[in-house]
């Protein structure tokens, strides 16, 4: 399997550092990660808004010539990954949906499985559509947390209002009892314990962070190293993933995406 030297890594915010995380740990490379702070949360965008962001995100990434973009966003995956592939047909892309659902198809023992996500992730049934063409059978529970994100990028972890969110979004799941539970956006990893205590002890929990790497192969004699880039908010988003990403941030560029769209390499597009 091709080693990939230079891969874009994007998301709306600080959920796709969970990814990033996992990836350095496991696949050493130089990594470009762009979190479009100026437009999130994308669940509540339109599909012909978070198409565009995207693109415009992937733009950028041709120009700075990576060689794999990880799509760190499920909105972004669930809606943009084909759209993407068509319009940047000599670039591999690694979205998050189908690792987490092969994953979960494989585990669950009584065939429900749970899915939380965004409302553009929800309305789109990424998710549930991708299950149910590997099984007919399972039972999905669907629940949109649109309230989640924005918590979470307030840094709100350890405040009792998320934890009365998680009791609200997850009550459907328990009632129908899944015995599995996607977390169909990267930012929920950031309260994975909780979801976990919330859920219990027999329900499996499935994050992208645990499947990602599945379809790489890594090469150990590798660095990894990393620049950042946001759309908005530069001292903000700093002071926000530090915890995360255990003081890894050394500079961050804030960028203005409608700029620099206009030039996108050819190889990369035709």
């Amino acid at each position: 399997m091709k080693q990939y030297k230079k891969i874009g890594v994007f998301d709306s915010g600080l959920g796709g550092l969970t990814i990033l995380n996992k990836l350095i740990a496991h696949y050493p490379a130089h990594y470009l990660y762009l979190a479009d702070t100026a437009n999130l949360p994308y669940g509540n965008k339109t599909p012909q808004q978070i198409k565009q962001f995207s693109h415009q995100i992937v733009s950028f990434f041709a120009q700075q010539e990576i060689d794999l973009c990880v799509i760190a966003c499920h909105t972004s995956s669930a809606i943009a990954y084909d759209f993407l592939c068509n319009s940047f047909v000599k670039l591999p892309f690694l979205g998050v949906v189908d690792s987490v659902v092969r994953t979960a198809a494989k585990i669950t023992k009584n065939n429900k499985i749970g899915v939380i996500a965004t409302t553009a992730s929800i309305r789109q049934h990424a998710h549930k559509n991708a299950l149910l063409s590997l099984n007919p059978r399972f039972e999905i529970v669907e629940q949109a947390c649109p309230q989640l994100v924005p918590a979470l990028e307030q840094q709100e972890r350890n405040h009792s209002h998320i934890n009365s969110l998680l009791e609200h979004y997850l009550e459907s799941l328990k009632q129908n009892k899944v015995d599995t539970l996607i977390l169909g956006c990267t930012h929920y990893a950031l309260v994975r314990t909780q979801i976990a205590h919330i859920m219990g002890p027999d329900v499996c929990i499935i994050s992208a962070e645990d499947t990602i790497l599945s379809t790489l192969t890594t090469d150990e004699n590798n660095q990894p190293t990393v620049e950042f880039f946001v759309t908005s908010d530069k001292e903000s988003f700093i002071e926000k993933s530090s915890a995360i990403l255990d003081g890894l941030i050394v500079d961050v560029h804030e960028i203005n995406l409608t700029m620099q769209e206009e030039s996108v390499p050819a190889h990369l597009i035709i």
